[in-house]
């Protein structure tokens, strides 16, 4: 299974936000992570793969699949999208938003299996304790750790989450990445994570997808990414690209 893309674009009638995106082949199995500046294009290139929005296109295929031919339903089951702000007035527990995600595409009954599920995703991001909570009284990084929840109690085969960790403080920055790399592996599925954190793209990320101004301006193994003078132009930045103790990645960046 793999993602292939060729020129996606997408304008408003005042501006052109998306410019003929295009990418080869993108591995399931692997964790991608989307880099760019603010206004780059990264939430528009989610959403038009996600069916959100109209953009235009060549072919935009899972597995040689042509997703725009999907029935809206059938494009959901395969597409999760998780955008950065998670917002809901429901008067739902944390334990309900989950299941609710989880059984949306599937028969209603709700059985010991999905009950297990659940306990074990909100075991899994530390979050079993509020599970009787409603959402509406958690604060920002709490409800981020849902939203991720929530998108993890899917069956996708693409999964798109926009920012997941901007809310939450470092150790759950950490764990968090930590996790949906395991399930990318695990599920054997494509999942690509917008970041603007240098430091976790470098230490969790398979592959970069470098983006400017709606533009696709390189894709490829993350150290080799580090290690060209790409990230460096797209931001502006000095950058320094090293390995810790453990042999993971670790970037500096200075202002040039």
């Amino acid at each position: 299974m793999s993602l292939t893309i060729k020129n996606l674009s997408f304008s408003y009638p005042e501006k052109q936000v998306l410019r003929d995106v295009s990418i080869t082949d993108l591995p399931r199995g692997k964790l991608t992570v989307l880099l760019g500046p603010n206004a780059a294009g990264k939430s528009t290139f989610f959403r038009s793969l996600a069916g959100l929005i109209a953009a235009d296109f060549e072919q935009l295929s899972i597995n040689n699949e042509n997703i725009n031919e999907l029935t809206a339903t059938e494009r959901t089951q395969r597409v999760c999208y998780m955008p950065q702000i998670f917002s809901t007035n429901a008067m739902l527990t944390v334990f309900e938003v989950v299941l609710l995600a989880q059984k949306q595409l599937n028969a209603w009954s709700v059985g010991e299996d999905d009950v297990n599920a659940v306990e074990s995703l909100l075991q899994q991001f530390e979050i079993e304790h509020l599970a009787q909570r409603y959402i509406s009284e958690l604060s920002g990084g709490q409800q981020q750790l849902v939203s991720i929840c929530q998108a993890m109690a899917r069956s996708a085969e693409l999964f798109l989450l926009d920012e997941p960790t901007s809310a939450l403080d470092l150790r759950h920055q950490l764990q968090v990445m930590q996790r949906l790399k395991e399930e990318t592996e695990k599920r054997e599925v494509i999942t690509i994570i917008a970041l603007h954190d240098l430091g976790l793209a470098a230490r969790f990320a398979d592959n970069l997808l470098l983006m400017k101004e709606g533009q696709l301006l390189g894709y490829g193994e993350t150290e080799a990414m580090f290690s060209s003078s790409l990230i460096e132009d797209i931001y502006g930045i000095e950058i320094e690209l090293l390995r810790n103790a453990k042999g993971s990645l670790v970037v500096t960046s200075e202002l040039k």
